[in-house]
């Protein structure tokens, strides 16, 4: 590491992450730029709100680049992190509104805060350990993209099933189509 500790860093990465990522929350709606579609939530589905998770990492994972030495590594602990993140963030949705049968806003930014500082601190977990073994980068690499690739034909083409509906409209996709 040069100059910051880790631990600095990436405390970094989650506080740009919650501030970017509900940020970003109201560019696609408020703005009408077709080109935000591509990293904000276009409608209220579940699956769309998780761009608020992936795409601030994404950009923190730049910046990160210049800090961390082993590349592979790094681009194996942001793909742990996506998956745990988002992963949390379903799982945590589903679980409590089957659960207790209600929908709360205030609930959802406060999964998302948490998926983010845990993810963080994942992050942290990782990079600092000494256990990970030595491993190429193109498998994350690919992996990260193949998310970024998913989010962008899902945006568009979403399939019918309840993570891409949003309720509001009971529609799917970009399209609005029912």
């Amino acid at each position: 590491m040069k100059k910051l500790k880790l631990s600095q860093i990436e405390t970094i990465g989650a506080v740009f992450g919650i501030v970017v990522g509900s940020a970003d929350h109201f560019l696609y709606d408020r703005t009408g730029w077709i080109g935000a579609s591509v990293f904000s939530p276009i409608n209220e589905s579940p699956w769309e709100h998780l761009k608020l998770y992936f795409f601030p990492v994404m950009v923190f994972m730049i910046v990160e680049w210049f800090f961390v030495d082993d590349k592979a590594k790094l681009l194996f602990t942001k793909t742990v992190q996506v998956l745990a993140g988002t992963g949390f963030i379903l799982v945590f949705f589903y679980g409590y509104t089957t659960l207790f049968h209600l929908d709360s806003v205030w609930v959802d930014i406060g999964s998302f805060i948490v998926a983010m500082i845990g993810g963080y601190w994942l992050s942290y977990r990782i990079l600092a350990s000494d256990r990970v073994p030595k491993m190429p980068a193109w498998p994350w690499a690919t992996a990260l993209v193949v998310m970024f690739l998913v989010f962008q034909l899902t945006t568009w083409s979403p399939p019918h099933v309840p993570v891409f509906f949003d309720p509001p409209t009971s529609t799917y996709g970009i399209l609005r189509q029912p």
